[in-house]
């Protein structure tokens, strides 16, 4: 087989991995461009959810050679849209659906990947702005620095505008965000271990160390293997949310609840579920 002519000895088998790789990468692309092109078809319009998205499988439906090229497989297309952040394609992974990135998003995007990748975590605006990436995206703005500017200012971005240099958010800001994200609406909608633990707990007051070890992920929270690690990154992330408008923090219990009572739709909704998860102020 080809595999085998391929890994004959030790000095050809980084060779075929090498060509193997290309080849993913070039197929993935392919992947990524027919999902494009799909998304901006008429059909993808008709079929779109509240939110604009698409199902993975009414694209293939929708594009016929795309579902060639992934082999049917909602995993491939999947895996070609995370290969690539810089692309105009927005995944919802645990929902398997895709659909267009605005432009303000795509901004942040590109501007929290260069800002990552610079060695001094900050990238002049004029430098962000005249990124190959960005400037199809906004050649049709009147003022570009103006655009870019007031999308990175928005709750979403990781990374702000100061001096005319692109830098990370706070650490402070950053966490409060993430918690600000997981606990609002549009999250829990979709969350149902979330929902179903806020819906346990009296006043719908969340334990941080709960919220901080099961998701460590979304929050930036380093994995530590001491025994008091969750309980310190609770703390650091009870100060962080000391200013936030939409959520509450009791420094002593180190617990969080939202300030709006959230209702659950109907179809989320199940028994305790469906009843507003923070007490009355």
């Amino acid at each position: 087989s080809e595999d085998d002519a391929c890994f004959a000895n030790e000095e050809q088998a980084p060779q075929c991995g090498s060509r193997k790789n290309n080849a993913a990468a070039a197929r993935a692309s392919r992947v990524l461009r027919l999902v494009s092109k799909a998304l901006k078809s008429s059909e993808a319009a008709a079929c779109a959810d509240a939110e604009g998205f698409v199902s993975i499988t009414k694209l293939m439906r929708i594009r016929q050679q795309l579902q060639r090229e992934a082999f049917g497989s909602t995993q491939a297309i999947t895996s070609a849209v995370e290969l690539d952040p810089r692309a105009a394609v927005r995944l919802d992974k645990n929902h398997r659906r895709l659909r267009l990135k605005t432009p303000a998003e795509l901004v942040r995007s590109i501007a929290e990947l260069e800002v990552e990748a610079s060695p001094g975590g900050h990238v002049p605006l004029g430098e962000l702005l005249s990124s190959k990436h960005l400037r199809s995206c906004l050649r049709r703005e009147a003022d570009p620095a103006g655009f870019a500017r007031a999308a990175l200012e928005d709750k979403d971005s990781a990374v702000v505008v100061s001096d005319n240099m692109v830098m990370r958010r706070p650490r402070g800001l950053q966490l409060q965000r993430a918690a600000e994200m997981l606990l609002s609406d549009e999250h829990l909608e979709h969350d149902s271990r979330l929902r179903a633990k806020l819906a346990d707990c009296a006043g719908g007051a969340l334990p941080l160390t709960w919220l901080c070890s099961r998701y460590m992920d979304r929050l930036g929270v380093t994995p530590s293997s001491g025994a008091r690690s969750a309980e310190v990154s609770a703390a650091e992330l009870c100060q962080a949310l000391q200013g936030s408008a939409r959520l509450d923090v009791d420094s002593r219990r180190l617990t969080v609840r939202r300030i709006q009572a959230y209702q659950a739709p109907a179809f989320a909704a199940s028994g305790a579920a469906a009843a507003p998860t923070t007490a009355p102020p």
